[in-house]
């Protein structure tokens, strides 16, 4: 189904995806090491239900990752990076699901269904100072099939000092939150910045029906 998201219980998508290349292939692709290591400490469960996801669990994986989460279809898995374009890296999930971030910041995905298909941001530093206001455009496909071009302008604040555990993992962080609005539409994203000024955890609105998109960064 085009508009399914992560596979759920996860160990399923990893096995989809660890299964598509040749042992050779395997072997020299990072991504593939990494699904292949967390989908063994899955199946050291057996036949019983897929655990819930550990610290422990992603620990031998050497590449950077995100969990990502949908609320508005109670959706979650795990994207890995697997290209670069400048400042912009584009991460993906077991089934496919891509997402292209910036130091944090969302900027475009695919296979959500009413995908964010570009954008024009404020850049993670300015998020991060929390002063002033901030312009963003997004670009959607109506459906007629034609670009839509919205014009957000958004107000940032700075709401202090918050505890926050990833993964098990506690963090001092910075909480900013950045009311944007157009006519007639308007949206809240949330930011959490740890104490070395990287972009922990956010909260990041895609399109209507999509919703918002929550991305916690578990490995760096």
């Amino acid at each position: 189904m085009r508009h399914r998201w992560f596979v759920i219980p996860l160990a399923l998508g990893l096995a989809g995806l660890a299964g598509c290349s040749s042992d050779g292939n395997r072997r020299e692709h990072p991504v593939l090491l990494a699904l292949d290591a967390l989908k063994q400490r899955m199946d050291e469960h057996g036949a019983a239900p897929p655990p819930a996801l550990t610290r422990d669990m992603i620990e031998p994986i050497q590449v950077p990752l995100y969990l990502a989460r949908l609320e508005s279809r109670g959706a979650q898995g795990l994207l890995f990076p697997i290209g670069e374009n400048g400042a912009d890296v584009t991460w993906v999930t077991a089934d496919q699901i891509t997402v292209i971030i910036r130091d944090g910041v969302m900027r475009a995905t695919r296979g959500l269904g009413e995908d964010l298909m570009s954008a024009s941001t404020p850049d993670s530093a300015e998020i991060a100072a929390a002063a002033g206001v901030t312009q963003r455009e997004y670009y959607h496909i109506g459906p007629d099939e034609q670009t839509i071009r919205r014009k957000y302008t958004c107000d940032l604040h700075d709401l202090g000092a918050e505890d926050i555990v990833l993964l098990g993992q506690h963090y001092n962080a910075h909480h900013i939150s950045e009311s944007c609005h157009a006519p007639g539409q308007s949206f809240v994203n949330e930011y959490w910045f740890d104490a070395g000024g990287q972009m922990r955890k956010s909260v990041q609105w895609v399109s209507q029906t999509v919703g918002f998109l929550e991305l916690q960064k578990l490995k760096d």
